[in-house]
């Protein structure tokens, strides 16, 4: 008997859609119509993330809408080999394809898409890929600036509105540039919420605003309500409708999943009577099930400002432009296909790693320090797991030491087969080492320190620790920009800056190498000290510490800034032969 899983849930779709098939070994699914097949122009478009939001992504995919799927498991991001398969598959392999990438703002999904677009862009030479970060929550009023607002059904109106623009012609950076305007101007703003009902009373219990489509606790709880007035009244304050300067507004009501036709059409009709004392003409208004969370008794409302001819566009009349998606406007009939369209597709080794060639400026004494450091980080690292296990316990899920201890011992398993006389693809290993073994959001962060820092290599492939500077620096940059944590977020980002900095002075004193060394570990100690006074901003711990107004007291610094710490005093020390 088959299990219920993923795979099977979309198998069981694909059948149902002729013009689509699945690629199962990386739980994708993209257009299979000839249209599409044949097209060698128009820009694709990617979206995806944890499955448990149906209809979204599968049912957005067609003509006028989204080309390629990306589904991980339940709630959790897809993989970054699946996120790079798909540029790759919808592509053909064409590096000159427009790609442009829909990302919601989840960790998870930024790292992991990110990382899949730096390594098209680096090792597979795609120069024409952007992608779109949708954060349209309005759940939270100021969020953190290292995590941000999370995205919800903005994403189905951007995908709906790049579709459109597709299907007309437009550019990659046409496009880009209005939906990243669409965001950045806030023209549209989002908020859910869950509540139980009471069908003997007639009332509604546990109302939670500002839920998450992940589950996330919401921002504020209200215990009873007879209606959903006081609930509505909350919504539009979150959503600033006050401050909205425009006459003309469209409205889109997304069922979160377990909400009866009988109270989802009750919340509509309640939320329209509002509307009246506004002086807005409600010029298009969407319902249905869009972005959902599982099957949760919750309900999201998006307003999206419709300024007339805002950059030559006009957005009500994109979002009703015709397409061939399940859960568009326009329908295709459904049959069951017996025939198997089932394929799998195995990304390509690029040619350069594959010869692992070697650098012309790298000596064999090189050679044997650099394997010599590796090793010993990764025993260190190992040797520490229970510590920063400790560590990680005060606020975080307990596990930093685990999951570097994990990728750790997959690159000592892995270390015969690394090529250490070339830096660059020696760095581009390792990322990928953490990307397949080592897991959770530090596997996709070190991931990706790793990837951004082997072009510090490109020009001359040299252990310089000029070299090692600007391999640090980039690798920092990288972290921010995917990552988004910022310094003195209390990260493992203020270890790697401070040590980054203590090196750069000691190499602008022109410091011996192992001078310089010695200062990029004290000053990683150093900013990993200072951790321990710093509020978390990122990860877990910053939504609930969004609103809290006082100091928290920490008995440790920040478990990864520790883990930079160690690394750094391993690398010191195998330089003075310890």
């Amino acid at each position: 008997m088959n299990s219920i899983s993923l795979e099977n849930s979309l198998s069981g779709y694909v059948q149902l859609h002729k013009d689509l098939i699945y690629i199962k070994n990386h739980n994708i699914v993209m257009r299979n119509d000839d249209e599409f097949k044949k097209d060698e122009k128009s820009v694709i478009i990617i979206s995806g993330g944890g499955s448990g939001h149906e209809p979204f992504p599968i049912s957005f995919i067609g003509k006028g809408s989204l080309n390629v799927a990306v589904c991980g498991e339940l709630f959790t991001s897809p993989s970054v080999t699946s996120c790079l398969a798909s540029i790759l598959l919808s592509s053909q392999n064409n590096p000159k394809r427009e790609i442009l990438i829909f990302i919601n703002n989840y960790t998870g999904d930024r790292l992991n898409f990110g990382l899949a677009i730096e390594k098209a862009r680096t090792i597979y030479k795609y120069e024409k890929i952007k992608a779109i970060t949708i954060d349209d929550d309005c759940a939270i009023d100021n969020p953190p600036n290292s995590t941000g607002r999370r995205g919800l059904t903005a994403i189905n109106i951007a995908i709906k509105v790049a579709g459109a623009l597709v299907a007309q012609g437009y550019t990659l950076d046409r496009i880009h540039e209005y939906c990243s305007y669409l965001l950045c101007k806030r023209m549209i703003r989002s908020i859910g919420f869950s509540f139980q009902y009471d069908n003997v009373n007639a009332t509604l219990r546990n109302i939670n605003i500002g839920y998450g489509i992940h589950g996330e606790s919401g921002s504020l709880k209200i215990n009873y309500a007879n209606c959903f007035n006081s609930i509505i009244a909350v919504l539009l304050e979150k959503l600033k409708i006050d401050d909205i300067k425009c006459d003309k507004i469209a409205l889109l009501f997304n069922n979160l999943g377990g909400a009866s036709e009988f109270i989802f059409s009750h919340f509509i009709k309640e939320f329209m009577e509002f509307m009246r004392k506004y002086s807005f003409n409600v010029v298009s208004i969407y319902r249905g099930q869009f972005l959902s969370s599982l099957n949760a008794q919750g309900i999201g409302i998006s307003l999206i400002k419709c300024d007339d001819d805002v950059n030559a566009m006009n957005i009500v009349a994109l979002l009703d432009y015709p397409c061939t998606a399940a859960s568009g406007h326009l329908f295709n009939s459904l049959r069951y296909d017996y025939v198997s369209k089932e394929i799998e597709f195995h990304i390509p080794k690029s040619k350069q790693i594959e010869f692992c060639e070697k650098s012309l400026y790298v000596t064999q004494h090189e050679i044997v320090i650099a394997k010599k450091i590796l090793m010993k980080v990764c025993e260190a690292v190992n040797y520490a797991k229970a510590e920063l296990n400790e560590i990680d316990r005060e606020f975080g899920d307990g596990d930093t030491g685990t999951t570097i201890s994990n990728g750790s011992k997959s690159i000592l398993n892995a270390i015969e087969m690394l090529n250490f006389s070339n830096p660059h693809f020696l760095l581009i290993a390792l990322s990928d080492i953490l990307m397949k073994e080592m897991g959770g959001t530090s596997g996709a962060v070190f991931s990706i320190f790793f990837q951004c820092a082997s072009n510090a290599f490109n020009e001359r492939n040299e252990y310089s620790i000029e070299n090692w500077l600007n391999a640090i620096s980039l690798g920092i940059k990288g972290i921010i920009v995917y990552g988004k944590a910022q310094f003195n977020d209390r990260t493992l980002l203020d270890s790697l800056k401070s040590g980054y900095e203590a090196m750069n002075t000691a190499i602008n004193e022109s410091s011996s190498t192992l001078k310089c060394v010695e200062a990029f570990a004290k000053g990683c100690n150093d900013g990993a000290e200072k951790t321990k006074y710093m509020r978390a901003k990122s990860g877990r711990a910053a939504y609930s510490a969004a609103d809290n107004k006082s100091n928290m007291d920490y008995k440790y610094p920040d478990s990864g800034a520790m883990a930079i710490s160690i690394i750094a005093k391993t690398i010191n020390n195998v330089y003075k032969g310890e």
